[in-house]
């Protein structure tokens, strides 16, 4: 489901692609596929409707690992879609003093238990 908009709040800069979309619970190589034909990927962001879906526990480990199967994205955009992105966008949520830093990691190591 994406969202765009208005026509009329629309600046003249903006770009063509949807405000919005969320395909939470629908980690699915044809969901993740169409998410690429309409968005933009330095606008992804890692999310699940944990804790609110049902079996929370496995949407969130199904999810982790569709993230890191799916051959659409490379190396560069799963770290960027699991963590830097967010970190771009809400700057103010980013500790260099106690992040982790991620940039070497698989976001699949997440389901291992590791932070």
């Amino acid at each position: 489901m994406c969202a765009e908009q208005p026509p009329t709040t629309r600046h003249a800069t903006s770009t063509p692609y949807p405000q919005s979309c969320d395909v939470a619970q629908s980690a699915a190589p044809l969901s993740f596929r169409a998410l690429l034909e309409i968005a933009d990927p330095s606008r992804i962001l890692f999310g699940t409707d944990y804790p609110f879906a049902r079996n929370a526990e496995k949407v969130l480990k199904d999810t982790i690992e569709a993230l890191a199967r799916f051959d659409g994205f490379d190396d560069t955009l799963r770290r960027k879609i699991a963590f830097d992105n967010a970190r771009t966008l809400f700057p103010r949520f980013a500790n260099p003093e106690t992040d982790i830093d991620r940039t070497t990691r698989n976001p699949a190591e997440l389901t291992e238990g590791t932070p």
